[in-house]
């Protein structure tokens, strides 16, 4: 690295540090600072917590930029293991560590079910119990119902224990972590994939979102599944077959997350590159259709007589309107949730339908209001990444701290803003190189524009991004695969792929 980068490498590290020092020392007397965050002025005490805590994690990580050349060397020395190691042995090694992360976290992190959780536990909970998706006595369809049919099922062989959602968990999220590793190592061939699987294993929100019931626990192995199908269509005789089944996965993953709804049009952008075709991408594009239709289409005609409307769920006007009204801050408030009440199982389809003209509304008369609080909240989706610490270590009513959560968190937050850096620095990487360059790159990059316009519109909290954090992770590892042959050359037997 030649002296110019070493110096601003060093005063980025420096302020760094002085900015995490003034947060953890003085961040009251200033975060008024703070306010353009919110278009309307208006920022929650949960928000000025995670804000504090991004804050606070820069001086860890300024302090990583001072230390980068000797971090970098022991980067070589773990690179030289993962490409001259049987590949059986680092795929064993990096699932195992997984897989005893998850489950000591399970066994010592508290387990707490509140908010949005334990939503789903008593669905899970009533479904088992009642045969059917019922809110009460009333059929629902206000959650999407992949997340609570999943506990439901655990539920009727363990009985109503969510500590078994838990446990299940550390299974999905194993899986998460070789789904990562073979998409990218599809992708971008086996080193990027190697290190992809280790960082993915040791990744701490990703660990500790394992004690709690989220959605995204089942819906991330899905999305990376019929990703992983998608990508093997375009290298096999039987690319029906594998799109056909990549449609009806992704099915699965809407029905847990509706938002995925429309995830198809990058993934034709992507066929559209690889096969050099559009009639080809057009017949891949059509097939995923029909898969995505075949599992959706049975819940969108259930609805229509559950609650008289053909949607996959009543949900999506309630959080259009919680990203986009005044008291919104930062993008999301839920207490703007509590203008309707969403519990009213006789009136879902009306009260979603009426939060949705309300917020097209907002949107209509504060273009330039929508257009600021969108990027605010892509900032949000993409800044903070300790919500599962929320959830275990905090109380249910936010009366206070347990012990060691500021420090916990702090720590979380650094790993991930440091995998985020390195990212956004691998960006440039794979646009010019000869290698990443192409289809593949394209796929991945469609996908993160396409989760970030998602939020754009809608809202973001930490969790939202979950999904996504592989794909982060693999251009942090291309990043340092980069620097590492850029910059020691001799420390590898190892050329980039």
């Amino acid at each position: 690295m030649n002296a110019p980068t070493l110096n601003v490498r060093h005063i980025a590290g420096a302020i760094m540090i002085l900015i995490g020092l003034a947060a953890g020392l003085a961040f009251d007397s200033f975060r008024h600072l703070f306010l353009f965050l919110s278009p309307d002025g208006q920022v929650t005490d949960y928000m000025w917590r995670l804000a504090r805590i991004c804050l606070l994690s820069l001086g860890p990580v300024g302090v990583l930029l001072l230390l980068f050349r000797p971090l970098l060397k022991a980067a070589a020395r773990i690179d030289c293991c993962l490409t001259t190691g049987d590949q059986r042995l680092v795929i064993w090694c990096g699932l195992a560590s997984a897989f005893i992360l998850r489950a000591l976290i399970v066994m010592i992190m508290p387990f707490n079910l509140w908010q949005d959780f334990q939503c789903y536990d008593e669905l899970g909970a009533q479904w088992a119990s009642d045969g059917g998706y019922y809110n009460g006595e009333y059929l629902t369809a206000y959650w999407p119902p992949g997340f609570p049919f999943w506990l439901s099922r655990l539920y009727l062989i363990f009985g109503h224990e969510p500590l078994a959602g838990a446990i299940a968990n550390i299974f999905l999220g194993t899986a998460t972590v070789l789904l990562a590793y073979l998409l990218i190592r599809r992708l971008w061939g086996e080193r990027i994939g190697r290190w992809t699987l280790i960082l993915m294993a040791l990744f701490p929100s990703q660990v500790f979102f394992t004690n709690v019931l989220a959605s995204e626990m089942l819906f991330t192995p899905l999305f990376l599944g019929s990703m992983l199908l998608f990508v093997n269509s375009s290298r096999s005789h039987r690319w029906w077959l594998a799109v056909l089944l990549g449609g009806m996965v992704l099915g699965l993953a809407t029905l847990t997350r509706t938002i995925t709804t429309l995830f198809l049009l990058p993934v034709a952008l992507y066929w559209i590159h690889e096969t050099r075709s559009w009639k080809g991408a057009l017949m891949r594009l059509g097939l995923g259709v029909v898969g995505l239709a075949i599992v959706i289409a049975p819940w969108i005609v259930r609805n229509h007589y559950a609650v008289g409307r053909a949607c996959l769920s009543t949900n999506t006007g309630i959080n259009l309107y919680v990203g986009n009204q005044p008291s919104s801050g930062m993008g999301y408030n839920h207490h703007a949730a509590l203008d309707f009440d969403l519990w009213d199982p006789t009136r879902e389809a009306e009260i979603d339908s009426v939060a949705s003209a309300r917020a097209w509304e907002y949107i209509r008369e504060k273009p330039l209001a929508f257009l600021g609080r969108g990027v605010m909240k892509v900032m949000f989706f993409y800044a903070v990444d300790v919500d599962p610490l929320d959830h275990q270590m905090l109380q249910p009513d936010g009366g206070g701290h347990v012990g060691g959560y500021l420090a916990l968190a702090t720590v979380v937050e650094t790993f991930y803003l440091a995998v985020l850096l390195m990212a956004a620095l691998a960006v440039p990487v794979v646009l010019r190189s000869r290698i990443h360059r192409g289809a593949p790159t394209t796929l991945l990059l469609l996908t993160l524009v396409y989760w970030t316009g998602v939020h754009f519109v809608f809202f973001a909290v930490g969790r939202f991004h979950f999904p996504v954090v592989p794909i982060l992770t693999a251009l942090a590892a291309v990043f340092v695969a980069y620097r590492i042959d850029l910059n020691l050359p001799h420390a590898t037997g190892s050329e980039a792929e």
